[in-house]
């Protein structure tokens, strides 16, 4: 027997349940670097978020058939293992499952990776260091900061990445997404070596969080 469409009408709206990420184990991250992260000048956030949706293109000029239009890509964010660090775990990123603790979103310190195909984990952490120059702490518009990662290879020879970055004028969050809090500013970060890479961040004023929107890599030869 159906009840009466007024009656229905009446009814609770359905909630769509999303289905829960992976439970995919943190990576570690060595005590000397956790010690000295967290030490690092950081900004003062307000708030917190729990989960990014995006929907993003990748290409390729090396494979022009393999374009990706539109594909959706959730991120799930949790505090990290000390101040200052963001647990972040992504699903749909090109059918891997990743998770990895970052410095304000932005630094990768350690990170563990599922591809769902093989389902395969595997887990790497080389990183001994972080440098920073100019204000990090405020990030002031216009400004030109840069930051290095100290690795140390399997030989025990000592590796440095430099990334050299520039901050764009502040604008509502809300620009981007409407739910967000504060001030928005873009970060571009660039690094040459066999590969120049330009990647392009989003820093949230308000969650004192980076999150990265465009990553474009260009083989040097």
């Amino acid at each position: 027997v159906c009840a009466e469409p007024a009656n229905l009408a009446q009814l609770a709206t359905l909630v769509v349940r999303k289905k829960l990420p992976p439970n995919m184990l943190t990576p570690e991250v060595a005590a000397p670097l956790l010690a000295q992260v967290s030490a690092l000048p950081q900004g003062q956030p307000t708030h917190t978020l729990s989960h990014l949706q995006f929907t993003y293109n990748a290409s390729s000029p090396m494979v022009p058939r393999a374009v990706v239009n539109d594909h959706p890509m959730d991120v799930y964010l949790q505090p990290g293992p000390a101040r200052g660090i963001w647990r972040e775990q992504a699903t749909g990123a090109l059918g891997d499952e990743r998770v990895s603790l970052r410095w304000r979103g932005l630094i990768e310190l350690a990170a563990t990776s599922r591809t769902q195909i093989a389902g395969k984990t595997d887990q790497r952490s080389t990183l001994t260091n972080i440098d920073l120059e100019g204000d990090w702490q405020n990030l002031k518009p216009g400004s030109a900061i840069a930051y290095s990662k100290k690795f140390t290879e399997s030989t025990g020879k000592p590796f440095v990445q430099k990334f050299e970055c520039s901050v764009g004028e502040s604008f509502p969050a809300t620009q981007k997404v409407a739910s967000l809090q504060g001030m928005a500013r873009t970060v571009t970060c660039s690094i040459n070596n066999a590969l120049k890479t330009r990647n392009v961040y989003l820093y949230l004023e308000a969650y004192d969080l980076f999150v990265e929107t465009a990553e474009t890599s260009t083989l040097m030869v």
